[in-house]
């Protein structure tokens, strides 16, 4: 008896994603939150605040100032003046966020965990092109962007060791919610000077986000 052939089923092609077509400009209706008088070096968690705000989080920046991850190490200083050993702000917030001592920030990844934790479906979308952060704003999600505070490439910049090794820094770090974006501009809500939709030059922006290690944080639409 010859053996039986089972024709095996062709597999269906999967179906092409569709491609998503950025329009010329966009922008976002999302709350602007000063960081002062309260944080005068909180501009980090205050843009976070913003961010979960807009996704409908009924937080604060200072209840979630009291949840954000911090890096106690000690400062050390040179005999010069300069800082030889301090926290790492890829692992929380260095310094006094009330300025009432010497203080840094936080990066991405220190408060990625506070993001992820009430939104599951945050994204880090640091080292990630500078097209995507428009694609987000694009389909209606704000980013939170590192920069500088006059938006400039750092002329000054900073290095001490850590517990996990060395970082080279600014202190002119800052942090913003980029909410728009058009052909020669970004719009961003500034927590420092409390602007909303502020126009910054994009060439001039893209430079400082890309110095500043070109961090960002958003999350995708569930």
């Amino acid at each position: 008896m010859a053996p039986i052939e089972v024709a095996t089923p062709a597999p269906s092609a999967a179906p092409t994603p569709a491609v998503f077509e950025k329009p010329a400009s966009a922008t976002i209706d999302a709350p602007i939150i000063e960081q002062l008088p309260e944080l005068p070096a909180g501009c980090e968690i205050t843009t976070l605040t913003m961010l979960l705000q807009f996704s409908g989080m009924d937080k604060t920046k200072m209840q979630l100032m009291a949840e954000m991850p911090v890096d106690q190490t000690p400062i050390v200083y040179n005999g010069d003046g300069s800082i030889k050993y301090w926290g790492n702000p890829n692992t929380g917030f260095v310094g006094d966020v009330t300025r009432k001592q010497r203080v840094f920030g936080i990066y991405h990844t220190g408060i990625y965990p506070l993001l992820q934790h009430y939104i599951p479906q945050a994204e880090d979308i640091t080292d990630k092109p500078f097209e995507l952060y428009e694609e987000q704003v694009a389909r209606g999600i704000p980013v939170m962007v590192w920069t500088t505070i006059d938006f400039n490439v750092p002329y000054k910049w900073a290095s001490w060791d850590t517990p996990i090794g060395p970082i080279r820094t600014s202190f002119a770090e800052h942090a913003v919610l980029l909410v728009g974006y058009d052909e020669n501009h970004v719009y961003v809500n500034d927590p420092l000077s409390g602007k909303k939709q502020f126009q910054v030059d994009k060439n001039q922006f893209i430079a400082s986000w890309e110095a500043m290690g070109k961090q960002g944080l958003t999350y995708e639409l569930e």
